[in-house]
Formats: C-alpha cells, structure tokens, sequence
C-alpha cells in the first residue's frame, strides 16, 4: 500500500494508544517482524464489534501487540481472549505486554497439543485468529472448523506468504511444503459452499472467513 495513504489511515482510524504504541516500540526492538499493522489491528476490533464476539482465540500471540487490540474490542463486550504462544522468547515479551490486561489468557505451549483441551473447556468459541507458522495453518484450521459454529469468524494473516500463493517461483526462504500448505488453507477457505470468505490484498495478505 501506499506509504501516504497507509499513514493517513492509520492516523484517522486506526490511532494507537499509548499502551499499544509503547508495545509496538518495545517489541519491534526485539523481535522486529512481529506485530500486525495498526489498519488490521482496528479491522480485528471492527470484525469484534460485527459479529458481537465474547470469545476470541488467537493462535500466534508473539510479542502480545494484536492481543491488546483484540482485547481492547472484547472488553466492550464483557468478552475474553486466549492467545496460544510455544516461544520462550515471545512468552517473555508478551507477559510484560499484557500484564495489566485483565480479559486475556496466555496459553502456554504448543498450540496443537493445546487448543484440543482449549476447545473442550470453552463453551463457545467465536473467532479464531491465526498468525503463527505457517506449516501448521491447516492443523489450525481443522480446529477452528470443529470448535466455531455458523457464524463463526476465522481471520488468518500471512497468507499470501510473500507471494509464494501465485508467484511460478518460490521466493526466498519460503519452502514449496509450506506454499502448498497456505494453498491448501485459502483453497478451503474460498469454498462458498462453507464460507463467506475474503482474502484482502494487505502486504502479508489477511484472509477474513465467515463460518456457514
């Protein structure tokens, strides 16, 4: 997107506050490719507030910088967050971004060995956020299929992986198991039969799907 126009979006609707800025800082000091942009942070609060969501899944907490907008929109709704992170590194980061928040659970471990126990504790789930590796999108996908029922959102960033979806040859440092994986991944997800889906045209590509 453009730089100009990205700004001028991001400062009249989507104005961080001083808690997400000062994360979004510290965070990107240590681990600078882990936050998603302001514009999507406010995309998932829009999605929050449509669909009226109480409780949120977010697979992939890295430095807890989407936690806090996902979080800030569930408030409103009396709503929860159970944000799933395995990295030592990351689990650092993110206890001290969300110290203070009093809706979000951090869910320690890897998260295909804990969402199966995470969705038979909740009574109901209603979106699922995905934004961890990339290999285990599909694995996150039969879970959130099983767990959210019509009406459901599933939201997945990442997943033009850097083009790799529909460039002949493979980009740098992107594995063809990998593509085939988030092919695999947006294919299910295009299906209308299950879905009303859209995968927007972001930097990383974000794939928004409503459950039939």
């Amino acid at each position: 997107m453009n730089e100009d126009a990205l700004k001028y979006i991001n400062e009249l609707y989507a104005p961080e506050t001083d808690q997400i800025r000062a994360a979004r800082e510290r965070i990107s000091k240590e681990d600078f490719s882990v936050h998603i942009s302001p514009y999507e942070g406010k995309l998932l609060q829009t999605l929050i507030h449509i669909g009226r969501v109480k409780t949120c899944v977010e697979i992939g907490t890295l430095g807890g910088y989407s936690a806090l907008w996902l979080a800030q929109a569930l408030s409103s709704n009396n709503g929860h967050l159970y944000t799933c992170e395995h990295d030592d590194k990351r689990l650092k980061m993110a206890h001290t971004t969300l110290k203070d928040v009093k809706n979000v659970t951090i869910v320690e471990g890897d998260a295909a060995e804990t969402l199966p126990e995470l969705g038979r504790r909740l009574p109901k789930i209603d979106m699922v956020f995905i934004d961890a590796d990339k290999k285990s999108y599909l694995t996150y996908l039969d879970w959130a299929e099983r767990v959210l029922q019509p009406g459901g959102i599933i939201v997945a960033d990442d997943t033009l992986l850097k083009g790799s979806v529909y460039k002949k040859d493979l980009p740098y440092r992107v594995r063809a198991s990998t593509c085939n994986t988030l092919k695999e991944f947006n294919f299910r997800l295009a299906d209308p039969k299950y879905y009303t889906s859209i995968l927007l045209p972001t930097d990383a590509g974000l794939t928004i799907a409503v459950k039939k």
